[in-house]
């Protein structure tokens, strides 16, 4: 019972592991995505097996999205600090 239930269960890093295996790409993304750094995500998902980045590709395009976002947003904000300290 033990050996199976042991099978059943995967233990993976977690933080921010240094490596070049997908487990540990993984545990960077999932760092930095918890420390709201998507970009450092992104970048980080580049470094995955073309298996890894097929299998996790609407993810991927989420990610992709969420960034653009980001940047649109601190472009309005600093569009709008910019205005509000030249009339100041």
């Amino acid at each position: 019972l033990m050996a199976r239930a042991a099978s059943a269960i995967r233990v993976r890093p977690v933080g921010s592991i240094e490596g070049d295996s997908p487990e540990a790409v993984v545990a960077r993304i999932e760092n930095k995505l918890q420390n709201g750094d998507f970009k450092g995500a992104q970048i980080e998902w580049q470094t995955l097996p073309e298996k890894g980045q097929a299998a996790g590709a609407d993810y991927k395009r989420k990610l992709d999205e969420r960034v653009t976002v980001e940047e649109l947003i601190g472009s309005v904000v600093s569009g709008a600090l910019n205005a509000t300290a030249k009339q100041g």
